[in-house]
């Protein structure tokens, strides 16, 4: 099929639970420790509730890989 994955790394900054929480709440300090609350709570904070802000400068370099990657760009033009 042609798939290629291409990898974006999001900080915990980059998340609108950083307002709503704070960064010393469980929330963003430790998610693992929340699965003791069942899928549902966490569905209900990490898929509800949340959002993102994608840091376009950081996400620059990942378009155009994307855009390489389906014949949009040259391999050698730089963004």
């Amino acid at each position: 099929m042609g798939l290629k994955y291409l990898v974006y790394k999001t900080v915990a900054e980059d998340s609108s639970l950083m307002v709503s929480y704070g960064s010393h709440d469980p929330v963003i300090a430790d998610p693992q420790s929340l699965n003791s609350r069942g899928y549902q709570a966490v569905r209900a904070i990490y898929v509800d509730e949340q959002n993102m802000t994608i840091d376009l400068l950081k996400f620059r370099a990942t378009l155009a890989d994307a855009l390489v990657h389906l014949g949009h760009l040259p391999s050698t033009r730089k963004l």
